[in-house]
C-alpha cells in the first residue's frame, strides 16, 4: 500500500472504521521508518567515531611527515630554531611527528641530525619529494633514522 492510497478517495466513500484503519497504518508504517532511520544514523555515528580512531597508513604518515617537514624548513629560514618544542608551540607538531618529519628531512639530504641545511626552497621541496617517494616503497629507509 502506498502513502498516496492512503488519501484518495475511493468512488464509494470510507467510513470512520476505515479512515481510522488507514491512519493506524501510516502511523506504523512511519514509526517503522523512525526506527529505521535512528538506526542508521546511530550506525554512522559508530562509523564515523572509528574512522577517527584509526591507526594512520605508513603512507598517510610519511606525506604528512613531507609536509611537516616543508613547515619546520620554513622555520628554519626564517631563524627560528626547530627544536620539538618550538614545533610544538609554534606549528602544532607533535614530538612523534616531529621525529618523522626530522628522518624524511635526514632521508632527504636536508637536514644534518643536527640542523637544516642552507638550501632554496624549491630543492628543498623537489628533495622531501624524492625521498617521499624512497620511504613510500621501503618502510625501513624513514624508520632507520628514528631516534632509538
Amino acid at each position: 500500500m502506498s502513502i498516496r492510497s492512503l488519501f484518495q478517495p475511493t468512488p464509494d466513500g470510507l467510513t470512520a472504521e476505515e479512515w481510522k484503519q488507514r491512519a493506524m497504518h501510516a502511523e506504523a508504517r512511519l514509526l517503522r521508518m523512525a526506527a529505521t532511520a535512528a538506526d542508521r544514523s546511530k550506525e554512522a555515528r559508530r562509523l564515523r567515531r572509528n574512522y577517527r580512531r584509526q591507526q594512520p597508513t605508513y603512507n598517510q604518515i610519511v606525506h604528512r611527515a613531507k609536509h611537516d617537514a616543508e613547515l619546520m624548513y620554513a622555520l628554519f629560514m626564517s631563524g627560528t630554531p626547530t627544536s620539538r618544542q618550538r614545533c610544538l608551540d609554534d606549528l602544532g607538531i607533535s614530538k612523534r611527528r616531529w621525529s618523522w618529519a626530522r628522518s624524511l628531512a635526514q632521508l632527504a639530504g636536508i637536514h644534518d641530525g643536527d640542523e637544516f641545511l642552507s638550501l632554496p626552497m624549491p630543492d628543498v621541496i623537489r628533495r622531501l619529494q624524492t625521498a617521499v617517494t624512497h620511504a613510500s616503497n621501503d618502510d625501513r629507509l624513514l624508520r632507520s633514522y628514528l631516534p632509538k
